[in-house]
Parts: C-alpha cells; sequence; structure tokens
C-alpha cells in the first residue's frame, strides 16, 4: 500500500476534501509537471471575503461631514493629550483608563470612515 501525502495529491483533490466549492476544473501545469488548483482557490476565497454593501448616500455624505469637521479635529487633540499624559501612566496607574479611552477616541476618524463606506445610519 503506497502512502500518499497532500503535496503528491492534485490540489484540486484536497480543495474537495477540505470542503472547498469551485465551479471550474481548469487545470495549472506547473514546471515539475503536477497539477494544480491555485488559481481556482483564490477566486473562492477572494468571492466569499469580498461583499460590497451599499448604504444610504445621504448616510454617507453625513458621515463624511463628519470625518472632516469633527472626528479629524476631535482625534488630533486627544492624539496631543494621549502622548503627554502616556509616560504618567508609569507612576500614575489610574491614568490608564484615561489613556485607553483617549486611545478610542484617536480611533473614531475610522469609524466614521467605515460608517461612510457602509452607508450606515447614525445609531
Amino acid at each position: 500500500m503506497e502512502n500518499k501525502s497532500r503535496a503528491d495529491e492534485p490540489m484540486c483533490v484536497w480543495l474537495q476534501k477540505v470542503g472547498y466549492m469551485y465551479t471550474s476544473t481548469q487545470l495549472e501545469i506547473d514546471e515539475s509537471g503536477r497539477r494544480s488548483c491555485y488559481s481556482i482557490l483564490i477566486r473562492v476565497v477572494s468571492c466569499a471575503t469580498i461583499k460590497p454593501k451599499m448604504g444610504n448616500i445621504v448616510f454617507s455624505i453625513i458621515w463624511f461631514i463628519i470625518l472632516i469637521f469633527i472626528s479629524f479635529w476631535v482625534a488630533g487633540i486627544c492624539a496631543g493629550i494621549y502622548i503627554i499624559v502616556l509616560p504618567f501612566t508609569v507612576c500614575v496607574e489610574p491614568l490608564s483608563g484615561l489613556t485607553d479611552f483617549l486611545l478610542s477616541v484617536i480611533q473614531f476618524p475610522r469609524y466614521c470612515a467605515q460608517a461612510m463606506m457602509e452607508g450606515r445610519g447614525l445609531n
């Protein structure tokens, strides 16, 4: 009885064993003459992970205005305070709660940009 490792099998067979689904049986032949389905795997994974969402354009415009006029300024001010307070958290432990809060406020522009791209409501 011959032992076959996963490296000896064609990639298509291995994909079927682990549960990936693909619609094409196109095979590629590499330099060593082995068959593989790498392009099919990439196509399946990229189609499964990228799900375009289209939200309300009015909410996207509102989030853009909040991003430009509010979140950049608030995050900039909090970043300055964060830089000043952070070294003192070594001496004064209760300041670590404040620095954690300031760090989450610094990430507010990312939240606004993500909500803008998704067209999420203001709730």
